[in-house]
């Protein structure tokens, strides 16, 4: 019973700290799967979005919380990840709308640069850490395992986002415009669906979750400008994987990944650092278009 017990323990071990992980990749990457959906541009600056919502969520929890809620951040960095969205969308990408795709992956690149030197210029080039907030700082036992009660609360946050997402996206007129202008942009301009509209407010949507992820993951990381950049790889591995315009595939990859690194990190440490991308050649070497994704790229629930 007890070597039953025992083994119980080491499959759990990993699974909970990984489907965390993989909320808080799939929060990321759906961000990513809505703008390239419906604007067709590979949005490298998705990463300066992650970035920027970390250091919000830093001055939030320094100056107007002091780490007694994870409530005030969170918003914070939402809502001012999607303010700034806004603008960039209105001044920079309805510019790069008509350009090819490696034209817009070099544009959006630029900006991530500009953002990533704005940060550095605000908040220094030292890292920052954000405190855990005391009533999700404890830890709970669960099928025999330890985990900290704030990566239960990324699971909880990272579920409500997918179903949020899902419903939206197939129950709202707006998503079915969103759904629309990724199928067919002539036809559904043709039916009287405003492109630019609707090009806006999904980027505002990205942008927004961008900022979210990148204030849930402060606590666990050191904020710095390069956190952007490590993550808006693992953001893209997921997209990839999960297929171009594919919210479902989205799901199945991030949490895929995330136990994944999970469980290399635990028992074979050696090959952690390396996981994620192995699983992404393997996944594109058997389905080049991802788990559900097509030549002819849409937004699938």
């Amino acid at each position: 019973m007890a070597v039953a017990d025992n083994l119980g323990t080491q499959i759990f071990l990993p699974i909970l700290p990984g489907l965390a992980e993989g909320m808080l990749l799939l929060v990321i990457a759906a961000g990513l799967t809505l703008t390239f959906g419906t604007m067709r541009i590979l949005n490298m600056a998705h990463g300066a979005f992650f970035m920027l919502g970390a250091f919000v969520a830093y001055s939030a929890s320094v100056s107007w919380s002091q780490g007694r809620t994870v409530v005030v951040p969170i918003a914070a960095a939402a809502v001012l990840c999607a303010a700034v969205g806004i603008v960039s969308e209105r001044v920079v990408y309805r510019r790069l709308y008509k350009f090819d795709s490696l034209r817009s992956l070099l544009g959006t690149f630029a900006l991530f640069l500009v953002f990533a030197a704005v940060a550095q210029q605000i908040w220094g080039t030292s890292p920052l850490g954000v405190n855990i907030p005391p009533v999700l700082g404890g830890h709970l036992s669960l099928f025999g395992v330890d985990i900290l009660v704030y990566q239960v609360f990324i699971i909880v946050i990272g579920a409500a986002v997918v179903i949020g997402l899902r419903l939206w996206l197939s129950r709202t007129r707006m998503g079915l415009e969103v759904r629309a202008i990724a199928a067919d942009r002539d036809m559904a301009a043709a039916l009287g669906v405003r492109s630019e509209r609707v090009f806006w407010l999904t980027f505002c949507v990205g942008c927004a979750l961008a900022g979210l992820a990148g204030a849930l993951i402060a606590p666990l990381v050191e904020v710095s400008s390069d956190l952007g950049a490590d993550y808006i790889v693992l953001a893209f591995a997921v997209v990839l994987i999960g297929g171009l315009g594919s919210f479902g595939g989205a799901v199945i990859a991030s949490l895929v990944l995330g136990l994944v690194d999970a469980f290399t990190a635990t028992y074979l440490q050696s090959v952690e650092p390396y996981a994620i991308f192995l699983t992404m050649i393997i996944f594109l070497t058997v389905r080049p278009f991802g788990l559900f994704g097509s030549a002819a790229a849409v937004i699938e629930i």
